[in-house]
């Protein structure tokens, strides 16, 4: 499991990595993480990180949808459409916004997601 930052300064890049590795190690081993979705019309606000891994439980998947923010981060176009759309699907456990402190209404903390993450075991 990723390392705990708890800092206001956590950079998005940062966030990412740690949700990317922190998935990796709960196995979620088909990651795809979007690098900039605004030059695609029908992508605009698609997430930064969509994670797939076969149920243990039955033969079903489970998704994790994470739209990442920085200390300045805002919630651009589309963006919060296809969390909730993500979060409606069945087999998604996770469909959220992460920045690095909590911002209610907007998003959860970087620290609040690892162990949100960590409970998919």
């Amino acid at each position: 499991m990723s390392r705990s930052i708890t800092s206001p300064a956590l950079t998005e890049a940062a966030i990412m990595r740690g949700l990317m590795d922190a998935l990796a190690a709960v196995g979620f081993d088909l990651r795809y993480h979007t690098r900039y979705s605004l030059g695609s019309r029908d992508g605009i606000g698609f997430p930064d990180i969509v994670a797939l891994r076969l149920s243990r439980d039955a033969p079903v998947a489970h998704m994790v949808a994470i739209e990442t923010k920085g200390p300045n981060g805002r919630i651009g176009p589309g963006q919060r459409d296809w969390i909730d759309i993500f979060g409606a699907v069945r087999g998604c456990v996770m469909a959220e916004i992460v920045g690095p402190t909590d911002k209610p209404g907007q998003w959860i903390s970087y620290d609040a997601a690892l162990r949100m993450i960590g409970d998919l075991r």
